[in-house]
């Protein structure tokens, strides 16, 4: 809530609260913006956010986002147009990370395929298992392209992409840190990363000799 003056003085009280625990920087999450608001908006949201965690002493603190994709904002769908749009999704997102934490600042997340977007048949019946890894292998190879301009668009903003492997109860893919290098090694992206957060990976693994061969 990047508009809410009120809500960024609890924000800030979080903030502070957590520094004085030890803790030298902080994780946002970055949610889609209201109907309507272009992201020229958004991004000008978030840098009046950060100048509001300056004035509080935050200066000197590292920030890094989570963002995620969305059923609008899908760099895997089937029709270009869409594509394109998301493709500007997460090029506003990357400025957003920059606006927070400068150069060298990180932008993770799941947005890849669109969390929490779970595929279903004509009749409405779910996609499980290796039938759902079949129907992703195609929008994986849609979204090549949008993630090859995207991560180019980070270098180039001292950004640092990292697609977070999440649950597969709480999305259908990507779900294995191997989903995210499988989809980065198969279509050349070399300059964006992969997040692992131990507690979703560890429920996904495949077994812990796989885990380090993944890390």
């Amino acid at each position: 809530k990047p508009d809410d003056t009120a809500y960024t003085q609890v924000l800030i009280g979080h903030l502070r609260a957590l520094a004085e625990m030890g803790y030298t920087g902080f994780d946002l999450h970055i949610a889609t913006g209201a109907a309507g608001i272009g992201h020229a908006a958004e991004i000008a949201s978030y840098r009046r956010l950060k100048n509001a965690f300056d004035k509080a002493g935050f200066k000197d603190f590292r920030f890094t986002t989570n963002v995620g994709t969305t059923r609008t904002f899908d760099p895997t769908s089937p029709y270009e147009e869409q594509r394109r749009h998301a493709l500007e999704y997460l090029k506003s997102r990357v400025d957003i990370t920059w606006e927070l934490g400068g150069d060298g600042s990180i932008m993770s997340g799941p947005f890849l395929y669109p969390y929490g977007v779970f595929p279903t048949t004509d009749s409405g019946d779910g996609i499980w298992s290796d039938a759902l890894q079949d129907w992703l292998k195609p929008r994986y190879a849609a979204a090549a392209p949008v993630f090859r301009e995207l991560a180019d668009y980070a270098q180039r903003k001292k950004v640092t992409l990292a697609i977070e492997p999440v649950k597969n109860w709480e999305t259908p893919g990507t779900t294995m840190v191997s989903d995210a290098l499988d989809f980065l090694d198969a279509h050349k992206i070399p300059s964006c990363g992969v997040t692992i957060d131990t507690a979703q990976v560890v429920m996904e693994s495949q077994g812990p000799q796989i885990f380090r061969e993944n890390v």
